[in-house]
């Protein structure tokens, strides 16, 4: 197990590699202000951190699948969806929440499965059936939906 799970994060790893460099030779450069004062350095940078960046759906989120599904975890392959509009009573619940655990006040303060539980208590009380569910833009947190 412990092998084939090695190799197959150095697969994800040269996966996502060659996705990035194939997808950057399409794109022309762009001139940058820096390029006359540190032109080989800004590149370099600019490859780096595009690198990192779009690892995190090519490299992480397909780890993070491999290791649960290995692991006998149930995995959403199909996209997650937002109800749009978002209730108001849970719009209220989530805002009220959010403010009580950024809370400096530890009487006021509330733990994640106390949040789990109250938010699930209103979402079961909403008719499922009334609400429009669209694609939530990219870089939105899904996991609330």
């Amino acid at each position: 197990m412990r092998d084939t799970l090695k190799l197959k994060i150095i697969s994800f790893i040269q996966d996502s590699i060659k996705s990035y460099f194939a997808k950057r030779q399409l794109h022309k450069p762009v001139f940058h202000v820096l390029d006359h004062v540190f032109p080989h350095e800004r590149r370099v940078h600019s490859v780096m951190n595009g690198l990192v960046t779009s690892m995190g759906t090519s490299f992480w989120e397909k780890l993070a699948k491999f290791l649960a599904q290995s692991n006998d975890f149930e995995t959403i392959t199909e996209p997650l969806l937002m109800p749009d509009p978002f209730p108001i009573t849970m719009r209220n619940k989530l805002g009220e929440l959010e403010s009580l655990r950024k809370s400096r006040n530890s009487r006021d303060w509330v733990s994640t499965p106390e949040c789990i539980t109250i938010l699930r208590d209103i979402a079961q009380t909403l008719d499922l059936k009334r609400l429009n569910f669209i694609k939530p833009p990219s870089g939105h947190g899904v996991d609330v939906y």
